[in-house]
Order: C-alpha cells, then sequence, then structure tokens
C-alpha cells in the first residue's frame, strides 16, 4: 500500500489532497493544529500527527 505524508491536511488544497489519496487507497499521514482538524482527519480514514 503506497503511503502519503500531506502537510497542512486540516484545510484547503492539504485537506483535498488528503481526501483523493484516501479515495485512491493509499495510506495517509494528515499533520494537522488543532483537535478538532484531527477528529476530522481521522474520520476520513488519516492517520494524524499534530504539529
Amino acid at each position: 500500500m503506497p503511503a502519503a505524508l500531506v502537510v497542512g491536511a486540516s484545510r484547503g488544497l492539504g485537506l483535498e489532497f488528503a481526501k483523493q489519496y484516501l479515495a485512491d487507497g493509499w495510506q495517509v499521514f494528515a499533520s494537522h493544529r488543532t483537535e478538532g482538524d484531527g477528529v476530522r482527519l481521522r474520520g476520513l480514514g488519516a492517520q494524524t500527527i499534530a504539529g
């Protein structure tokens, strides 16, 4: 399974990249700033990294 690290995945282009990679079956590691953003990203299926 391919993997991607998406920096700034909580909004904008980063969020869209994370969604597209997840839809294509990639394992996504997504950075975010707030816990609410982390919850949303985990709900999409990403593994989150607070930063």
